[in-house]
């Protein structure tokens, strides 16, 4: 193909030898090369065959990319800009391919990627952002710089101070971690919580916090053409993060003004446990209520009865027969009816647990869900008259020995808590004993708290862990098995 051209391409000389009419537009100085023998004779002289090979040479990248790993399409990336600088007919085309080829590179290391696995990165913040010091009850936000904040559609739980360093061993530290799992804050991050407020156009004021993003499913991070960039973190509501993490439940405005399932605050509320919640207060009865008239009893009714308002009591046993007589569900998927309503029906009315758990030992296909109920009921909150039905019932002759069993398991829960379990092992054989340990301390035995949250019985005067609790039992234990090696009845049956 050489004798169609009458200069050399890359240094413009003629082929009697006279210089370029302008060489600054050619790629090389003519003294670098023999012109139409070395250098021009093995370069491409066709734009469209030049393409081609380019073509080629980036879809093999791709195709090793997605076999191999996505590193090869970097490799290729440098390799193509390598090439186009030698194979290119002009520098102003080597110069373009080698500028998009860095680009590219740039835009893929940035998670602009043609073929890859989709990154995080940082794309939502938060602005001007404040870190919280304090929540005060009963809605109240205190933040660093001097400002607070009221809630608008929750109420709080209990106060926390976001100042002092978690030690893990009291209930503030279980709502810091708690706020922190809700957060996918990592276990080692003690990171202060940051909030921005948004002033909303009715003058109110909307809290956003960051969350840490999970991708929980595999096939996010599966390598695809054209792959998104992914949020590291997300913009949420901090008050559907107290909610979720248990701090919080909804005012009784939100709920009479809120008719979306999938409100988050309401949504978070539904999925509450309802663990370790104060005292029945006025705002309390107040959500109930909402709740009552937007036809979710079953959540009204646990909110009562968990906040243990004995006073409303009777007002929610009308509410439970009307629920038993004709079942309803609420907004956010909670059946109202017989079967949800029975456990709440037994922790208000002691009679009816009774009546309950006397059918179900007698029954000999009960389940240990149906003993456990109405035992629950009967002791919650350290109530002794439940102790000693219990205890009257392991007494009866007619107790099947399985039943017997079951009701021990679930009453020495709240007494293992107290003691070293390696040491409480006799009881589930010598029960006899146990009893006898029990009718005799039963005055000097009180419910506690502990401050990381846990409850259980200790004998008046004492810590929860005190030895002394283990000195009383201890002669009831050597009784107990000086008895069993002389072979004297009064052993858990089998």
């Amino acid at each position: 193909m050489e004798a169609a051209f009458d200069t050399c391409w890359r240094c413009g000389t003629h082929r009697d030898g006279k210089p370029a009419i302008e060489p600054e537009l050619f790629a090389i100085s003519p003294a670098k090369h023999n012109h139409f023998e070395d250098v021009c004779a093995n370069r491409p002289v066709s734009n469209f065959i030049f393409i081609a090979k380019f073509a080629r040479l980036l879809l093999l990248f791709v195709v090793a990319a997605m076999f191999l790993d996505e590193k090869f399409l970097i490799l290729g990336y440098t390799i193509l800009a390598v090439y186009s600088f030698w194979a290119a007919r002009s520098l102003q085309v080597s110069l373009s391919i080698l500028s998009i080829m860095v680009l590219v590179t740039a835009f893929h290391m940035a998670g602009f990627k043609l073929y890859g696995r989709p990154v995080s990165v940082e794309i939502q913040s938060l602005k001007s952002p404040e870190r919280v010091t304090a929540l005060e009850i009963p809605n109240l936000v205190r933040l660093e710089n001097g400002e607070s904040f009221q809630l608008r559609n929750v109420i709080l739980l209990r106060a926390l101070d976001f100042t002092k360093p978690p030690t893990n061993s009291c209930m503030a530290d279980w709502d810091l971690m708690a706020i922190r799992r809700v957060l996918n804050m990592r276990q080692q991050e003690y990171a202060p919580v940051a909030l921005e407020a948004t002033r909303l156009v009715d003058d109110k004021v909307k809290l956003i916090c960051l969350q840490r993003a999970s991708y929980w499913c595999g096939n996010t991070w599966f390598p695809r053409f054209f792959p998104r960039r992914l949020s590291r973190h997300l913009r949420v509501d901090f008050e559907m993060v107290l909610a979720t993490s248990g701090i919080a439940i909804p005012s009784s405005n939100h709920v009479m003004e809120v008719n979306d399932p999938r409100d988050p605050v309401m949504m978070a509320f539904a999925r509450n446990d309802f663990l370790q919640m104060p005292p029945c207060q006025t705002d309390f009865v107040d959500v109930a209520r909402a709740l009552f008239r937007k036809d979710e009893l079953l959540l009204g009714a646990q909110l009562i009865v968990e906040t243990r308002g004995t006073n409303y009591y009777r007002a929610l046993r009308r509410v439970i027969e009307q629920a038993t007589a004709s079942p309803t569900q609420g907004l956010y998927g909670h059946w109202a009816n017989s079967e949800s309503m029975a456990p709440l029906l037994m922790r208000i009315d002691p009679a009816t647990a009774r009546t309950s758990l006397t059918n179900a030992l007698a029954n000999p296909k009960a389940s240990a869900l149906t003993i456990r109920l109405p035992v629950c009921a009967l002791t919650e909150w350290g109530k002794l008259e439940g102790y000693d039905y219990l205890f009257a019932a392991i007494e009866s002759q007619s107790i099947r020995p399985e039943a017997r069993k079951e009701l021990l398991s679930q009453i020495l829960i709240d007494f293992r808590f107290l003691s070293d379990l390696s040491k409480m092992d006799w009881v589930d054989t010598h029960w006899v004993y146990f009893l006898n340990w029990y009718r005799a301390y039963r005055e000097q035995l009180t419910w506690k708290h502990t401050s990381d949250g846990r409850k259980g019985f200790a004998l008046r005067d004492h810590d929860v862990f005190d030895e002394t609790y283990l000195k009383t039992i201890e002669p009831y234990r050597s009784a107990s098995l000086k008895k069993s090696n002389n072979k004297v009845p009064g052993r858990l049956v089998e």
